[in-house]
């Protein structure tokens, strides 16, 4: 666990007191081309490839992603779980965040 070190001074003493923070979040960074494999493997190499030729964004993919997803017509990889937790992360940004993909390059 993080710990946040504070000094105080307390009647010409010096006392280090510990401040354990409540709240911790894993942080992950995911690249673009982490988000792109990951996509391309969810919704197939041709459907992935018409969409982008189609001038599908990042966002775009998200909103598809989730929405094959909800009816179940995702390609089941063996890296599904961990595919759809890369663009999980994403849109939980884009849509209860910031607005921003926050991909790095």
């Amino acid at each position: 666990m993080q710990r946040l070190i504070k000094q105080l001074e307390w009647h010409d003493q010096l006392k280090t007191v510990e401040i354990h923070h409540p709240i911790e979040k894993e942080i992950h960074v995911t690249t673009k081309a982490h988000f792109d494999e990951a996509a391309e493997r969810l919704l197939g190499e041709e459907k992935y490839s018409n969409l982008l030729k189609s001038g599908f964004s990042r966002p775009d993919l998200c909103r598809e992603i989730a929405q094959d997803e909800f009816v179940d017509n995702l390609y089941n990889p063996s890296t599904k779980e961990a595919d759809l937790a890369v663009i999980r992360r994403v849109a939980d940004r884009l849509w209860k965040g910031d607005g921003v993909t926050g991909l790095e390059d």
